[in-house]
C-alpha cells in the first residue's frame, strides 16, 4: 500500500478520519517538495486515489478536504 511506502521516508499519515487521511497526504505533499522522492510519491499517491464519482449529492471533496465543492 501507499502509505506503507511512504513511511519508508520517513511520512506518516493519521488515518482516524477521511479528513485526517487527506490532511496528512496534503502534509506529505508539502514536506516532499523539492526532495529526491518528490515525483515518486506524487506519482503513486494520485494513482492510488479512488476514482471520482460525479453525483447530485453534496459529499465534499474527499482530496481537497472541502465539505462544500463544485466541479464545473
Amino acid at each position: 500500500p501507499f502509505m506503507a511506502f511512504a513511511r519508508k521516508f520517513g511520512y506518516h499519515f493519521n488515518t482516524s478520519t477521511p479528513d485526517a487521511i487527506a490532511a496528512s497526504f496534503n502534509a506529505m505533499l508539502l514536506q516532499a517538495k523539492g526532495t529526491p522522492q518528490q515525483a515518486v510519491l506524487e506519482q503513486l499517491g494520485i494513482r492510488t486515489m479512488a476514482k471520482a464519482i460525479y453525483t447530485t449529492a453534496n459529499i465534499g471533496h474527499y482530496g481537497l478536504g472541502f465539505e462544500h465543492y463544485c466541479h464545473f
